[in-house]
C-alpha cells in the first residue's frame, strides 16, 4: 500500500517536471522569436536608411520641382 502510494507521488512528480521543462522550452521559442524579428526591423531600417541617404530625399519621399526651382541639400 505504501509502495503504490510512493510510485504515485513519484509519477506525479515525474510528470510536473515535464509539464514545466516543455512550458520553458516554449518561452524560450517566443522570446527567440521576439528577438528575431526585432533584429529583422533594425536590419529593414537600416536597409532603408542607406537607400534615403543615395540622394532619393529622407523617407523615400518625392520632391516635385518646377523648371525654374533648385534644391539644395
Amino acid at each position: 500500500m505504501i509502495l503504490k502510494l510512493i510510485q504515485f507521488i513519484f509519477l506525479i512528480v515525474i510528470v510536473y517536471v515535464l509539464v514545466s521543462f516543455i512550458r520553458i522550452i516554449f518561452s524560450i521559442g517566443k522570446s527567440a522569436g521576439e528577438i528575431n524579428r526585432k533584429i529583422d526591423e533594425i536590419n529593414r531600417n537600416r536597409q532603408s536608411g542607406k537607400k534615403g541617404s543615395a540622394g532619393n530625399g529622407s523617407d523615400n519621399s518625392v520632391i516635385e520641382l518646377d523648371k525654374n526651382q533648385y534644391k539644395v541639400e
